[in-house]
């Protein structure tokens, strides 16, 4: 996973095994201090 910053705002790219492992990386920049939005560019692998 590429983890990309603009200010308070984070872009999630890559490809993952799985969609729970989507949502859990997309959960856990949602969750940190200072970011007020997530970008999502994450592809499921398969």
């Amino acid at each position: 996973i590429s983890v990309n910053t603009d200010g308070s705002t984070v872009t999630l790219s890559g490809v993952v095994g799985s969609p729970a492992q989507r949502e859990r990386a997309l959960s856990l920049a949602r969750e940190t201090e200072g970011v007020t939005q997530v970008v999502d560019r994450l592809r499921v692998k398969g």
